[in-house]
């Protein structure tokens, strides 16, 4: 640690003058150091327990400890471990005597190092806090600031450091501190020009060096034998995607937990609430197979919970109200794990995360077996009853995510993905890296009880290579298994799109919507921020008319057609395309049309005519609805149909396949209850 001979003119005042008591030492005495037992939790401080608590300031409203002209709003101090055993930080107490207004955030740090040289190295963990947590200051007792790390950090050695970084404080906050005028201490620290140094070598008072301790305490425990994973279930009843972060954990034991009924030895005659094996070739879930049968380490497992308590028997399995904790009694995974993909049917594969930890997806394609994934990730949020990505990349301790992989090897060996404990742990702040063009879709609604709703899984995404759709990138929409929902997805065929691939070229695609039980009042943004330039796109209400370049806006507001909540919770794994109502159109390469330009239903003679090869048809239609392009050969027989499905009133485009043999045939255009018809030659 660097050690320097400043004096700030600034601070030559006596001790009195310097320090100023803002509470009583009664109220703020910390426990002592206490002997540990594995798992058990203690405050380490760095001082004794009876110091009385101080603000040093300069009496301008800038603080030691803290934002101000100090310059030291990178502080904290160093702690020396309870014992030889291993431990992990868990968190810390600071006493914070000049509170910040809310709305702003500062960051916890831990770093390892000695007391003769500080900090060391980079930080082995960083949080980022609201000041929201912050408790208010009274006249009588400072309340101390809790923080509780989302991740235990293994520490070991002589100290550790636990460090606040206040730099993004925009109003004045003052860390506690208490004076001493002897027994020099090197545990407490700042950061000050590029380097760390302790405050008796930076600061003097009275000719002395300053010295002062931070007001603040570590909470560690002993690193024994692990804690077993749990996790809180809460929300509504509904269907939970869920998967073991434990080894060895069974149906038995989710069954001493909540309800698990409809297979053996847990009321086999009752309708199922625990599948534990995803089908593909059929596209459903398979019910558990009994008592003993193991949920396999990062294999997917779907439980419906009823959300009251006391249904069942207590002998066999008895449901519990929300919020619950679901706990395994094992210690968590650590280890790499293999998986198997079911590469037949439909290609879903129904995973989840195998570690007690954040498990980092961005860098799937590189783990082993990685080639085999095959579109996006994405999850089940029952707090918005949404299908969606993953956000940031990232899934949580027992939670599951489902994607396509591809097919089956040629040689007939099966495709295995290994799942890296190297991917679990602290996810540090990135940037994202630049996405393929694509359009981002997010449909909120409000339920009819008030409950928010949204849906996250539509996305247009485009690929510049590709002369038509990419059909093996497309992701069928999934169904939300809730009984109130707003869903939206792209019309193909007779399915409905979450994810929608498509190549650069003009296209109008229906957008269609499905409520249950919500509110009529809905709202459609989007993120077109990756739209490829140049590339004109139109969102078209069809119950409106009204016509939005998605560039220039990034909402829609709309009144959609809505029906009652179900009595019962949806197991089907799409969603069901017939029942959905084509709201939208998206035109891609076609600017804003103008409706008045096309008074009635006209189909433009075919350019050029005859043609070599693919000839330009152009049409218009006066209003929105649906319309049907076809072209059919001299004997009356349908070879093309270029387009069938909801457009926006205006005018378009379509063009007549190339591959189409020499002759002559009909191009007939059926729109708004009329029907009108062009000649067009083909000659080789």
């Amino acid at each position: 640690m660097a050690r320097f001979a400043l004096a700030l003119a600034a601070l030559l005042l006596a001790p009195s003058a310097l320090a100023q008591a803002v509470a009583a030492s009664a109220p703020l005495a910390t426990a002592p150091r206490a002997a540990l037992a594995p798992g058990d939790t203690t405050t380490v401080m760095n001082r004794s327990a009876t110091d009385q608590l101080t603000t040093f300031s300069d009496g301008n409203g800038s603080y030691l400890f803290g934002t101000g002209s100090f310059n030291t709003e990178i502080f904290g101090s160093a702690y020396a471990l309870p014992g030889d055993g291993e431990y992990e930080v868990v968190g810390g107490l600071l006493f914070v005597t000049v509170p910040p207004d809310a709305g702003d955030t500062f960051d916890v740090l831990v770093y390892a190092g000695t007391l003769a040289d500080g900090p060391t190295g980079g930080p082995l963990y960083t949080e980022t806090f609201p000041t929201d947590i912050i408790p208010p200051v009274s006249n009588t007792i400072i309340t101390a600031t809790e923080i509780s790390l989302a991740d235990a950090v293994p520490v070991s050695g002589e100290v550790f450091f636990l460090i606040y970084d206040v730099n993004a404080v925009t109003t004045p906050l003052g860390a506690g501190a208490t004076g001493r005028r002897s027994d020099p201490t090197p545990e407490t620290v700042v950061f000050r020009d590029g380097e760390w140094a302790r405050i008796d070598e930076l600061f003097t008072t009275g000719g002395q060096p300053l010295q002062v301790y931070l007001f603040g305490d570590a909470l560690v425990r002993e690193r024994g034998e692990a804690v077993p994973p749990s996790l809180v279930i809460d929300g509504e009843r509904g269907v939970r995607y869920l998967g073991p972060p434990s080894p060895g954990m069974t149906v038995a034991d989710l069954a001493a937990q909540n309800l698990v009924r409809g297979g053996p030895g847990f009321f086999p005659a009752a309708p199922p609430t625990l599948w534990t094996k995803y089908l593909p070739v059929e596209g459903t879930w398979s019910p558990f197979e009994g008592p003993d049968e193991e949920l396999g380490l990062g294999q997917a497992f779907r439980w419906y919970l009823l959300d009251r308590d006391g249904v069942g028997h207590p002998g066999v399995s008895v449901s519990r109200a929300l919020p619950f904790t679901l706990a395994a009694d094992r210690p968590a995974n650590t280890d790499d794990v293999r998986v198997r993909l079911n590469t037949a049917g439909n290609r879903f594969q129904h995973l989840a995360n195998p570690f007690d930890d954040l498990l980092d997806l961005t860098g799937a394609a590189e783990w082993p077996g990685g080639f085999a994934i095959r579109s996006d990730f994405f999850v089940w949020d029952a707090a918005a009853s949404s299908w969606g990505p993953a956000r940031r990349g990232v899934v949580e301790p027992w939670q599951a995510f489902r994607f396509r992989s591809r097919g089956p090897r040629r040689n007939g060996n099966p495709r295995n993905l290994i799942i890296p404990a190297s991917a679990a742990g602290p996810v540090e702040a990135r940037t994202a890296a630049p996405s393929r063009p694509a359009l981002r879709f997010t449909l909120t609604a409000v339920s009819e009880t008030g409950r928010p709703l949204a849906d996250r899984m539509l996305t247009v995404a485009f690929d510049g290579t590709s002369a038509a759709f990419d059909m093996d990138e497309d992701v069928e929409k999934f169904q939300p298994p809730t009984t109130a929902y707003a869903l939206i997805g792209s019309r193909a065929g007779a399915e409905v799109l979450g994810h929608d691939a498509r190549p650069f070229a003009a296209a109008e695609i229906p957008l269609a919507v499905e409520a249950r039980g919500a509110r009529a009042e809905m709202t459609l943004s989007w993120d077109a921020s990756t739209l490829p330039t140049g590339l004109p796109v139109v969102l078209v209400d069809l119950a409106t008319g009204e016509e939005v370049d998605v560039r220039s806006r990034s909402r829609h507001a709309f009144r959609a057609e809505t029906r009652p909540a179900l009595d019962d919770v949806p197991l089907a794994d799409l969603a069901d395309a017939s029942v959905a109502t084509d709201r939208f159109v998206l035109r891609i390469g076609a600017a804003l049309a103008t409706t008045g330009d096309v008074p009635a239903v006209v189909l433009d003679a075919p350019v050029p005519n005859p043609s070599t090869g693919s000839a330009r048809l152009g049409f218009g239609v006066p209003e929105a609805g649906p319309v049907r392009l076809s072209v059919y050969d001299a004997r009356g027989r349908t070879v093309a149909v270029l387009v069938d499905g909801p457009l926006a009133a205006g005018r378009h485009d379509a063009e007549m396949p190339s591959a189409l043999a020499a002759g002559v045939y009909l191009v007939r255009l059926e729109a708004a209850g009329a029907v009108t018809t062009q000649r067009a030659a083909v000659v080789r």
